[in-house]
């Protein structure tokens, strides 16, 4: 039976020898303390009966490394897998993406806005300005806009800017000067839009204003009302009627909080989504393309998300399974296909979702895309927003989205599995190894999965360059299955022990060795003849250990 010991500590041990004695001294101690303190657990474990004695002389048993693999290391990590563990610790993995629409921003944009006015004076106005009196003249009115670029024949009534600029410019055609009041009666904060500009005779002035924050309630759809007084002193005579100041209005660069209307009918692109199956990547690994991959009971969850206060529906385009160079299987899903609807939110801003549409066994293909190992779950929707037309008013928040979500469930149940597991340690041999004629290397696994298959070991440098593989004979299943239940869950663990035998010239190519990385393939037992299931539980305890043969001369 072999114990292993605490490596570092050996190791440590080794090295202060090495600093101390000369080669042959050392290696003389080293043996003798392996063969004195290691000899009980070794014994078991090394069957050195085959060797002459004769020619090899001494042994000296290492341990190397220690892995534990268990469902952290064999499930996928990333691009979006969760793991789920159910409270009897049972392993469902799920493949979760989410696709978002363009923002209600991105969605709406705000076309920029152009409108202008005259303020003039009559014939008798002109003359009191020409003697030295003053003149007020008012202006009121409105201009109708149109809102989106490109337009669908929304009405606006109610917008609250997060960003916009109003640029006004004033042309004075009188000789005299003029204040001209700019007002905005219906854009508030803190008090109505109201701003004075001084314009001088026969000159043109520009100013523009940060219209953030202000909130803007529509006396009637899509329709901005204005209000300009002008203020005439100072004339100096030459002033005519129709004399008077030209005032050009522009709001530009809008973006919006909140927004409110009939926001009409159109389609938003959703967009491509795919959903990586990091389980199915094993396909890349020479020899799994035929492996078997049996999970019961997949199911596929689309979820609709909303938080814009408008009826809205939407429609897959395309779904399908597909992998590298392997034909795209499309999913066959009618509930998935059909005509889906988004949840509308009483109050904007508040994100509610639908209930889920599930896609398994019995309503769609999912199995058939699952079994075939497609890695790339593809999926293209579509959103239409007040499909049926209406009157309601809409109101969105300026970062208001519609999503979908998939959610891939794969619950670690099937008649046959196929997984490649991966751990990469830190490795040294932990003293010089020039004089070893052999070594035999054995792996000690203890498997607690109800599933079996094969190991290997890759001794690399320090850039993971692999220098040397450790065992050639890759069909020999070196990872024997648990005993499991009638549910088929694992209900003990099953050792296995393989010896490799080394020559030299290969010790001397693993020599440089500081990594080991330990790789995995582990199916289902029995070919997938019976179920099995996986939990949080199992782990597979794998182990290394080395006996080197020193020749005798050497010492």
């Amino acid at each position: 039976m072999l114990i292993f010991v605490n490596f570092s500590t050996l190791a440590e041990n080794f090295e202060i020898m090495k600093r101390n004695l000369t080669p042959k001294l050392f290696f003389a101690i080293a043996a003798l303390a392996c063969l004195g303190s290691l000899s009980s657990c070794y014994k078991d474990y090394f069957d050195t009966n085959k060797y002459t004695t004769a020619d090899y002389q001494p042994g000296i048993a290492v341990p190397l490394v220690h892995s534990t693999l268990t469902i952290d290391q064999i499930a996928p990590n990333g691009l979006g897998s969760v793991v789920n563990i159910a409270n009897d610790f049972f392993v469902t993995l799920i493949y979760e993406s989410t696709r978002t629409s363009p923002t209600a921003n991105e969605m709406f944009r705000f076309a920029d806005q152009n409108f202008s006015d005259n303020v003039t004076v009559n014939g008798s106005e002109a003359s009191q300005l020409n003697g030295g009196s003053p003149v007020t003249k008012n202006v009121t009115g409105n201009s109708v806009i149109v809102p989106f670029s490109p337009s669908n024949n929304e009405q606006v009534i109610g917008i609250t800017f997060s960003a916009g600029s109003l640029k006004v410019t004033l042309t004075n055609s009188t000789t005299a000067k003029a204040q001209v009041t700019f007002k905005l009666p219906t854009f508030i904060k803190g008090g109505q839009f109201s701003q004075s500009i001084n314009v001088n005779a026969n000159s043109t002035v520009v100013s523009t204003f940060d219209l953030t924050d202000y909130v803007a309630t529509l006396s009637q759809f899509n329709t901005i009302d204005y209000d300009y007084t002008a203020a005439f002193t100072n004339g100096s005579g030459g002033t005519s009627g129709g004399d008077g100041v030209q005032v050009s209005a522009n709001i530009s660069g809008v973006s919006f909080a909140k927004l409110s209307g009939k926001l009409g009918t159109r389609t938003i692109d959703i967009m491509t989504d795919t959903t990586f199956i990091t389980l199915f990547n094993n396909t890349d690994i020479p020899g799994n393309l035929n492996s078997q991959f049996n999970i019961l009971l997949p199911e596929l969850k689309v979820t609709l998300g909303s938080d814009m206060k408008l009826p809205a529906t939407t429609q897959a385009n395309q779904m399908y399974g597909s992998s590298y160079n392997l034909p795209a299987i499309n999913l066959f899903a009618p509930s998935l296909f059909a005509l889906l609807n988004y949840p509308n939110p009483n109050v904007a801003g508040e994100f509610n979702v639908s209930p889920p549409f599930v896609a398994d066994i019995n309503n769609s293909n999912i199995k058939t895309i699952v079994d075939a190992k497609r890695n790339y779950l593809v999926t293209d929707f579509d959103a239409t927003i007040n499909p049926l037309g209406g009157n309601a008013i809409n109101e969105v928040l300026g970062n208001g989205t519609f999503s979908v979500k998939k959610e891939l469930s794969l619950p670690l149940r099937g008649l046959a599995f196929d997984f490649t597991i991966q751990d990469t340690l830190d490795f040294s041999f932990g003293q010089d190894i020039d004089k070893v004629q052999e070594a035999l290397f054995r792996v000690a696994i203890i498997n607690g999965f109800p599933v079996e298959g094969n190991i290997q070991l890759f001794f690399t440098d320090d850039s993971y360059n692999i220098l040397d593989s450790l065992i050639y004979f890759q069909d020999q299943k070196v990872i024997a299955a648990a005993p499991t239940d009638e549910n088929g869950k694992s209900i003990g663990k099953t050792p296995k022990t393989t010896d490799i035998l080394v020559d030299g010239p290969r010790m001397a190519l693993l020599k440089t060795g500081t990594q080991i990385i330990i790789r995995a393939r582990i199916a289902s037992a029995n070919n997938g003849a019976k179920p099995v299931k996986i939990y949080s539980s199992d782990e597979i305890d794998i182990k290394l250990g080395m006996q080197m043969k020193l020749a005798v001369g050497q010492l």
